[in-house]
């Protein structure tokens, strides 16, 4: 199941950076600027809570590169 494509939108769910396990969507939401709309989606590790977000087209491709949310 987990080598199953995500239902969410962009390229499925990332890998923690800190300790190499599967993240969560915790958050996503709606964003737009000047070049069209986007959803932002917050990812969460469970096991040593690092969080990261990303932008991702309304199409599905992702936009940009994910990045650290500070809180």
């Amino acid at each position: 199941m987990l080598d199953q494509p995500s239902i969410h939108r962009g390229k499925g769910y990332p890998v923690c950076q800190n300790c190499g396990k599967r993240m969560r969507l915790v958050q996503r939401g709606p964003r737009f600027d000047d070049s069209g709309y986007y959803e932002r989606q917050v990812f969460a590790c469970c096991y040593c809570d690092h969080h990261i977000e990303r932008s991702v087209k309304t199409d599905g491709a992702a936009r940009g590169v994910a990045h650290d949310v500070i809180e």
